[in-house]
């Protein structure tokens, strides 16, 4: 089994994936002493049955954590294919018992029910329900042909944790809340309470992925009447969709101001636009493009919602069209505040743009329409440890074109300056920024 991250670290009552492998091992083991060498002791094998449904548990979050599926069903096959002879041996007494398989072959028709139900959930969701239905009726149908171990039963078990799995987004919130989320003030409710635990574990900055940006204001019973009637299953306007972004956007902003965190808006990513490839490996698999949407006017109207009301927070804002570098740099200049040098930021060049030319691109533009100085410098949202490689990459882009500048007669070549500027874009804004050690 892969070991996955989802539950590594523990929350109230939590355990995690790990603990969960060594238990269900250790209740496998007792079941096979039982059948091995203490067949009198018949609590043993009580007490074993229990690693049956933790094993199927793990295997279905093993298939929505694993980063290749793939690999994931192979390392399985190739399990299954070591363990039979072994098997049949302690089974049958036989090395070739084809009447009953091991439980790795339950574990990989399972796979295979599962793997047949998300794609179908990706085409839509008419046929979701009877794709569920029919890939049970055919996982216990095979599973008892075939002789696997727990039969068909074992299968449909597996295909029990993944039907019934977490639960929509806004439930899985209320639950780590403590409130049962049924308006949109139910949602606020919940945001507020984790957010505040968020806080008081150290907490500094948010992050929000928009597709584009948008400003259409709404009133409260308008954003109360999107809610409900995405919680009934009902499809959503582009008009009502930008007015929950926009009002969904301000709430926060208002929290984060309180709290002192930074807003962090990445927008114009086009997302999944090879339909084909989309179906067939699903998202984030490297079919992402850069968007053209004009979102100069939206982000302007969103930042002067917030000024108007004193809760405008600090702010960085990030486009993937590298196009709108000088639009963004004239923006932050008109939304600046007393609160701590450069409050609103051009964010640094993110992801097709994190390239030796386009943190230069980035960089010359904020120097000839904002402040350079005050820049916050590069930062990493990949859990990679290898990609903090890129703030050495970054620093030396930035001091080779300043260092351009100053050979160029376009800045004084005082050391002292340019090393104060170099040591403050590196480390020391993003640290008063940020508020940290504070």
């Amino acid at each position: 089994m892969e070991q996955a991250t989802y539950c590594g670290s523990r929350g109230a009552g939590g355990v995690s994936s790990l603990t969960l492998h060594l238990l269900a091992m250790a209740f496998m083991l007792c079941d096979h002493i039982w059948a091995t060498l203490v067949a009198g002791q018949n609590w043993l094998t009580c007490v074993g049955r229990l690693a049956f449904p933790i094993f199927a548990f793990l295997l279905v979050e093993g298939f929505f954590h694993t980063r290749d599926l793939r690999r994931y069903v192979l390392r399985l096959l190739l399990l299954a294919l070591l363990s039979e002879i072994p098997f049949d041996l302690m089974y049958a007494g036989a090395p070739f018992f084809p009447f009953h398989q091991n439980v790795i072959w339950t574990f990989l028709i399972a796979l295979f029910c599962m793997w047949v139900i998300e794609r179908v959930k990706r085409r839509g969701n008419r046929l979701t329900l009877l794709a569920a239905a029919g890939m049970s009726l055919v996982g216990w149908l095979v599973g008892t042909i075939a002789m696997v171990d727990y039969y068909g039963a074992g299968v449909l078990t597996v295909l029990v944790f993944y039907l019934f799995r977490g639960g929509l987004w806004w439930q899985r919130l209320g639950q780590a809340a403590g409130v049962e989320i049924r308006t949109y003030g139910d949602l606020k409710k919940a945001l507020l309470s984790r957010m505040a635990f968020f806080d008081k574990m150290g907490c500094r900055a948010s992050d929000h992925a928009l597709t584009a940006a948008v400003c259409q204001p709404a009133s409260e019973e308008e954003l109360e009447r999107v809610f409900q009637k995405r919680l009934e299953g009902e499809p959503l306007t582009q008009e009502e969709l930008a007015a929950f972004q926009t009002g969904f956007l301000r709430f926060v902003a208002g929290e984060y101001k309180r709290l002192g965190w930074v807003m962090q808006l990445h927008y114009n990513c086009l997302r999944n636009p090879n339909k084909k490839m989309f179906a067939k490996l699903g998202p984030d698999t490297g079919y992402d493009v850069i968007n053209t949407v004009n979102c100069g006017e939206a982000v302007a109207g969103v930042l002067n919602a917030l000024e108007e009301t004193g809760e405008l927070p600090r702010t960085i804002l990030y486009s993937l069209n590298p196009a709108d570098n000088q639009l963004l740099d004239t923006i932050i200049g008109a939304f600046q505040g007393t609160e701590v040098a450069g409050k609103i930021q051009h964010g640094s060049a993110w992801w097709f743009n994190d390239t030796k030319t386009g943190m230069q691109e980035q960089m010359t533009s904020l120097a000839n329409l904002s402040l350079l100085g005050n820049f916050v410098g590069m930062l990493t949202d990949s859990r990679s440890f290898l990609s903090y490689t890129r703030h050495e990459y970054f620093r030396r882009i930035l001091c080779e074109l300043i260092g351009g500048w100053v050979e160029n007669g376009e800045y004084p070549a005082d050391m002292e300056m340019l090393g104060g500027i170099v040591r403050d874009i590196s480390f020391n804004n993003a640290a008063r920024y940020f508020g940290i050690g504070r």
